[in-house]
């Protein structure tokens, strides 16, 4: 059987795990992602701590079979809403349509889960990300500091998983 060509949404397995390590060790994708510093040992906890959170969701992205990126829900259900986070840690993979065709799967995620809004939170120094949800129709509804705070209404704004 061949691989679908393109992003596939897939389990956020150890694999994800090693690779989001490294990924979110990276200065510059720490500052992108506004991440706090991680060790082995948080993110042991946070692994550990996985199955007993019904208020969190995790997956991996790969393309064309490569793992490349993780995306995912928290804070599921507050403001009848979620807030989500993805980021593409195999740069050679940015530019590519990736983080439009997440954040169509995430609402899409959300929306079966009977929620009206998709929250982020965008570092007033990443002018790329903020650019890519403007343009996916988030609005700015905020900021906290050096973060911008933007939501998406589901209801008024239908997107289906591509």
């Amino acid at each position: 059987m061949s691989e679908v060509a393109g992003p596939r949404r897939v389990p956020f397995d150890e694999e994800f795990l090693r690779l989001s390590y490294e990924w979110l060790t990276d200065e510059a994708m720490r500052s992108l992602t506004m991440s706090p510093p991680v060790t082995p040992e948080a993110q042991a906890a946070w692994w550990d701590a996985l199955p007993k959170r019904p208020d969190y969701a995790v997956w991996g992205i790969e393309y064309d079979g490569a793992p490349v990126g993780a995306m995912g829900i928290k804070r599921i259900g507050e403001d009848d809403g979620a807030e989500y986070f993805m980021y593409i840690g195999d740069r050679a993979y940015w530019g590519r349509g990736v983080a439009s065709w997440a954040f169509a799967v995430i609402c899409d995620e959300v929306r079966s889960r009977g929620l009206s809004t998709l929250y982020g939170r965008i570092g007033k120094h990443n002018d790329r990300s903020l650019a890519v949800h403007l343009r996916e129709g988030f609005r700015i509804v905020g900021e906290d500091g050096d973060v911008w705070l933007v939501a998406y209404d589901l209801t008024a704004n239908p997107r289906e998983e591509p």
